[in-house]
């Protein structure tokens, strides 16, 4: 019951997320709904992880991914303007 009532959450989730992408990204102030519809998307799918207990496989694609995402935290710290450095 847990499983089919999480992967329905994480479905409709999806679906908000894409649709709030379409309809407030270009309007400001609402992006912000977009942002936390995605972050409790990411939740809920590592919650998902968590509970199945799945093991994560670590292959090529995953480091560079991390790698990525390391290099892209560091280089905020060297924007040239500051307030345009999650721009």
């Amino acid at each position: 019951m847990k499983k089919i009532l999480l992967n329905y959450v994480i479905d409709t989730m999806l679906f908000l997320y894409i649709l709030s992408l379409y309809l407030l990204t270009y309007r400001e102030g609402h992006h912000i709904l977009s942002n936390a519809l995605a972050f409790g998307l990411v939740i809920s799918i590592w919650s998902k992880i968590i509970l199945s207990r799945r093991k994560i496989i670590f292959n090529k694609f995953l480091l560079f991914f991390l790698v990525f995402n390391v290099l892209s935290a560091i280089s905020v710290f060297y924007a040239l303007d500051p307030s345009l450095k999650f721009i």
